[in-house]
C-alpha cells in the first residue's frame, strides 16, 4: 500500500473547508483504479492548514492519478483557495 500525504495552507479557514469539500465530492478519484480511500482535514490549532491523506494500492496507480486530467482538474478547482501549493510526501508499508 502507498500513502500520499498532501499538506498546504489555504487562504482562510473557510477556504480550507472549500478545498476539503472539493476533495470529498470528487467522483473521479473514487473511480480511479488503485485508489483505496482518502480523507481531507484541517489542523485543529491552525484551521487554514489542510491535510489530505490518500491510500493507493500501488505506486503506479498513484503516479497514473497524479498525471491524469481528473487530478489536474481537482488541482485547478482548489487553486483559488490556496495560499501555498500542496507539498506531497509518499510512504509505503
Amino acid at each position: 500500500m502507498i500513502v500520499s500525504i498532501l499538506k498546504a495552507r489555504s487562504q482562510s479557514p473557510e477556504a480550507a473547508k472549500q478545498i476539503c469539500g472539493i476533495f470529498s465530492q470528487s467522483v473521479a478519484i473514487r473511480q480511479e483504479p488503485g485508489w483505496l480511500r482518502g480523507n481531507c482535514m484541517t489542523n485543529v490549532h491552525d484551521p487554514s492548514e489542510v491535510l489530505i491523506v490518500e491510500e493507493w494500492g500501488t505506486q503506479a496507480a498513484l503516479d497514473a492519478w497524479r498525471h491524469s486530467p481528473s487530478a489536474s482538474a481537482l488541482r485547478d478547482q482548489s487553486a483559488p483557495y490556496l495560499a501555498t501549493e500542496f507539498v506531497e510526501s509518499v510512504y509505503q508499508d
